[in-house]
């Protein structure tokens, strides 16, 4: 979000953004759509607000990506049960 108000900007910023996101510097919103090799989490991304000389920090959060999309895998059974 930039605002200019009467003494400031007011910027938005993010630290440990996840590669396979975007971030929207004047909404704020944080979106994405991970592939496969994104699985797992990412830890303690921060959103800040600024006027340039005050900074206002989100609690930090993680975000995880769960893989749900593969095929299922047959294991502990002899190919020749599957034939």
């Amino acid at each position: 979000m930039i605002y200019s108000g009467y003494l400031a900007t007011i910027s938005l910023s993010i630290m440990k953004q996840p590669d396979w996101t975007v971030f929207n510097q004047i909404s704020g919103e944080l979106s994405g759509r991970p592939d496969n090799y994104d699985v797992g989490p990412t830890l303690n991304i921060v959103i800040s607000v600024s006027n340039g000389v005050h900074q206002a920090d989100m609690t930090a959060f993680d975000l995880v990506v769960v893989n749900v999309n593969d095929p299922h895998e047959l294991t502990g059974i002899k190919k020749s049960l599957l034939l």
